[in-house]
């Protein structure tokens, strides 16, 4: 059975997404392994970690579903990807956004005294959390970018990134 583009295209996106947050959560727990556990973590050097995880969430929440409207007029095939293309760009987006906790996390973990890998670890699970909820083609996601992408009246349908193991019978 033939897979169309779209379904290549949201198999490799749930591909990329898992690995985008796979990789800095393995980091994370080869620094804990090469550094040991280390002393604990105070609440004063995790919680503008926490605080910068939620404002994160919130911002994902404001800019990163923001997607002009698929045009009306398009064909069917032209409006799915382009539909498919603006939710992508949008995912990057959200990715972005989240890029500071583990970043600021591991700056954090290396700038204070004692130098404690728990701190990157904690701001990787949070920054986790967060793209846990925006990055992955979850039915929340995708239904905000379908909404989206509808407003202006056109027949957007983004299932497949919902349904990715679903093979296409044509």
């Amino acid at each position: 059975m033939a897979r169309s583009s779209a379904q290549t295209l949201v198999r490799r996106s749930w591909v990329v997404a898992v690995l985008l947050i796979a990789f800095p959560l393995a980091a994370a727990l080869f620094q804990v392994a090469r550094r040991g556990p280390g002393p604990l973590v105070s609440g004063v050097s995790v919680a503008p970690l926490m605080i910068l995880a939620l404002m994160s969430h919130l911002f994902c929440d404001l800019v990163g579903y923001r997607m002009a409207p698929v045009d009306p007029t398009l064909p069917p095939d032209q409006a799915e990807s382009e539909a498919l293309a603006a939710y992508l760009k949008a995912t990057v987006v959200r990715y972005a956004i989240t890029m500071p906790v583990p970043a600021l996390g591991l700056a954090a973990s290396v700038a204070i005294e004692p130098s404690s890998a728990q701190i990157f670890l904690l701001s990787v699970l949070m920054a986790t959390a967060v793209r846990i909820l925006h990055v992955l083609p979850t039915c929340r996601a995708v239904g905000r970018s379908e909404a989206a992408l509808r407003a202006g009246g056109a027949r957007v349908d983004l299932a497949a990134l919902r349904h990715w193991t679903r093979v296409d019978p044509t």
